[in-house]
């Protein structure tokens, strides 16, 4: 009888830890989806379309700026008075957003030219 007691013991305990297991998988499996995913999922990187910059340049006459940082190729854009310019402007857009997209903004909400036509 003893015998008996401790194989229903044993099989009970492998029993347990396999369902254990079982569920550490399924918790862990989802886990390690998201952390490998992480950054794909965080950053959404969009591209501008054909011709977006092109037709930019034409609506406000402003001027794009390349350069290189250790983060690599760059690209900035002056828009406004680029003679004698008296703000500037810097937009940090965010996740998915891209410089352009503040162009019309700045139109409609960057400070009035002054009495030399400035900004």
């Amino acid at each position: 009888m003893d015998t008996s007691k401790k194989i229903s013991c044993c099989t009970g305990r492998r029993i347990l830890v396999r369902v254990i297991q079982i569920l550490l998988i399924i918790a862990l499996v989802p886990f390690v989806f998201l952390v490998g995913c992480q950054s794909k999922l965080i950053y959404s990187p969009r591209p501008y379309a054909a011709g977006a910059t092109a037709l930019w340049q034409q609506e406000t006459h402003g001027r794009p700026i390349d350069f290189r940082t250790s983060q690599g190729k760059q690209r900035a854009f002056l828009q406004g008075n680029l003679k004698s310019p008296r703000n500037l402007w810097i937009f940090c857009g965010g996740n998915g957003t891209l410089a352009l997209d503040w162009s019309k903004w700045l139109e409609a909400y960057a400070p009035p030219p002054t009495m030399h036509g400035c900004w």
